[in-house]
């Protein structure tokens, strides 16, 4: 997220949950592809951040699974959801 932001100018470097902190949420029902989705993965507050790209789906990027596609429902189902955020 950091280098794909930068490339347009925007600072968004730092952890998921100064990235939360730095942008403003947006209700589900208005998100966008661009919009940041966030969940609590291994610890409490914003530990996982990825892109919304449309129909559902999130760019996502992991250490184990490298760069993919992945639902948003799904994710849902396994970590706590925080919500959508956006610039």
């Amino acid at each position: 997220m950091e280098y794909a932001f930068a490339q347009v100018g925007m600072d968004m470097y730092g952890t998921a949950q100064s990235q939360y902190n730095k942008i403003k949420p947006v209700s589900e029902e208005y998100i966008k592809p661009g919009d940041f989705v966030f969940f609590s993965t291994y610890k409490p507050g914003a530990s996982h951040v990825g892109m919304y790209v449309g129909n559902g789906q999130f760019i996502n990027v992991n250490s184990s699974g490298g760069t993919s596609y992945s639902s948003v429902e799904e994710w849902k189902k396994l970590y706590p959801f925080l919500g959508f955020r956006r610039i």
